[in-house]
């Protein structure tokens, strides 16, 4: 399951990165429904037992104005991910989402 949010977080993470044509981002049109997506993420992880590993995730991208460094750990502690070491999103064992230090 682990796997799966990793594959989940990678599409994320690549989706919102997704250049257009002259460089310019593309950002989803659907707010609501990437939210919703956020949600059910956070809501379906399961989580390994203390001990059993973490997994990680980090990519590097720039647009026209700025350039990203994005990391994501998940261990049996949730799954956090930061942004130019800034909080991002994060989603704890008990299925708390977080975005940009604001629980949803």
């Amino acid at each position: 399951m682990i796997m799966s949010g990793f594959v989940l977080l990678g599409i994320i993470a690549f989706a919102s990165l997704a250049n257009g044509q002259e460089g310019e981002i593309i950002v989803p049109d659907n707010k609501t429904q990437c939210i919703n997506d956020m949600v059910q993420w956070c809501n379906s992880m399961k989580y390994p037992q203390q001990g059993a590993g973490i997994s990680m995730l980090s990519v590097t991208y720039e647009d026209t104005s700025a350039y990203y460094r994005v990391l994501c750990a998940s261990d049996s502690d949730g799954t956090n991910c930061t942004r130019n070491k800034m909080p991002w999103f994060s989603c704890t064992p008990d299925h708390v989402l977080t975005y940009k230090g604001q629980i949803f």
